[in-house]
C-alpha cells in the first residue's frame, strides 16, 4: 500500500494526472487510489484526478504520459517551470526535461 500523503503531494505538485499515471509511479496496478478522495483536497473527472487548487492541464498529463515510459530509467523527476513541465534524472545521472507544445 502507498502512503497517502506521498500521493496527495504528488497531485498537489503536478495538478492533475490520471489513474494510469498512479498506478505506474507508484508501482501499484490494482489500486483504484479512491482513498485519497476522502479528505476533499482532491476530485476525479473520469479517470483524472485533479487537485481542488488546481485545472486539469492536458499538457501535463502528456508530460506525465511521457515520464511514465521512462519509469525504470530515472532515480528522481519534479516538476519544472514553463517551459519545462518535468526534469528527471536518468539512473546514468543524465539530466532530462519534458517540454510540451501545443504543436
Amino acid at each position: 500500500m502507498v502512503d497517502k500523503t506521498k500521493i496527495l503531494n504528488f497531485i498537489q505538485d503536478f495538478g492533475c494526472c490520471r489513474l494510469e499515471h498512479l498506478q505506474i509511479l507508484f508501482n501499484d496496478k490494482n489500486n483504484n487510489f479512491k482513498g485519497i478522495l476522502d479528505n476533499n483536497m482532491v476530485s476525479k473527472k473520469g479517470n483524472i484526478f485533479v487537485h481542488n487548487t488546481k485545472k486539469i492541464d492536458e499538457k501535463m498529463l502528456t508530460a506525465l504520459d511521457i515520464l511514465c515510459k521512462y519509469k525504470n530509467r530515472f532515480k528522481y523527476f519534479h516538476k519544472g517551470f514553463d517551459p519545462v513541465y518535468i526534469t528527471f534524472l536518468s539512473k546514468e545521472n543524465l539530466l532530462y526535461n519534458i517540454i510540451v507544445t501545443d504543436k
